[in-house]
């Protein structure tokens, strides 16, 4: 059995893709379970995969160290190579305000923001001492930032355009494998190798972390909202957990939670 590293939804067109460690990318139509296509064009392990909102493209990045945009609308020939990072390149993600660029993280200790509309590889770069293993985009108050999760067990806030840290989220026990930010509200999940998922809330750029934490016998991977507070997180024991957190109106952003479906594969 082939390990699944990466798989999102293309709602617009009815299909799940999906990259596993044959190093192919295959679609399928989420109706019919039938596969579209399959190909494989990196030379390693494919971490992340990251859909334009708009636009028929898709971003890969993987362990060869570069990232791929593919174009459905034409037979899924790759658009572009981005280079750049020194090691296994962790996740991808498309800045939602603008969406001609998209966030990297890599092993080799950076954050890169990249433009498929520029003839550079990199707008600009964060230089970290540690490996980082997820990146995602956070907006609060219309100002943007990004989010990391790296092996010093800590999540990092980025001021998007100074490129400068402005808060580090402290409390996990091992290596933080994943970030996740609400699309709408002001909280983040972080899940880590400690077994644990954490909620983190945000007011006035100010981070609350309490007892908002859930912790299971695994180590949890890959957290994704879908839309309001529903979330889902993956754990190494194939396990998928769907949690409901509701938010009361406080400051303090005070969360109860509560599982709603559980299920293994």
């Amino acid at each position: 059995m082939l390990a699944v590293r990466s798989a999102k939804f293309i709602a617009r067109e009815n299909w799940v893709v999906a990259a596993t460690d044959d190093k192919y990318i295959r679609v399928y139509n989420y109706d019919n379970m039938e596969k579209i296509v399959e190909f494989a064009e990196h030379n390693d392990y494919i971490r992340s995969l990251a859909v334009h909102p708009s636009l028929p493209y898709v971003v890969s990045a993987s362990d060869d160290h570069v990232l791929k945009l593919w174009n459905w609308k034409k037979g899924w020939s790759y658009y572009k190579t981005f280079e750049g990072h020194s090691h296994y390149v962790m996740q991808v993600a498309f800045n939602p305000k603008d969406p001609s660029t998209f966030a990297s993280a890599s092993l080799d200790g950076t954050l890169k923001v990249s433009s498929f509309l520029s003839a550079l590889y990199c707008k600009s770069c964060i230089l970290t001492l540690k490996r980082r293993n997820c990146v995602d985009h956070f907006i609060s108050s219309d100002k943007q930032y990004l989010l990391s999760g790296s092996d010093d067990y800590t999540a990092k806030v980025w001021d998007y355009h100074s490129r400068s840290c402005v808060h580090t989220l402290e409390g996990h026990g091992n290596n933080v494998t994943a970030i996740c930010a609400h699309p709408e509200l002001p909280i983040i999940i972080t899940t880590s190798e400690d077994s644990t998922v954490k909620i983190w809330g945000c007011s006035n750029v100010q981070w609350h972390f309490g007892n908002h934490t859930l912790t299971a016998n695994a180590k949890h991977r890959s957290p994704s909202f879908i839309p309001m507070v529903l979330f889902t997180s993956c754990s190494l024991t194939k396990q998928i957990k769907t949690t409901f957190a509701s938010l009361s109106l406080s400051l303090s952003l005070s969360l109860s939670l509560t599982e709603l479906v559980e299920f293994g594969f």
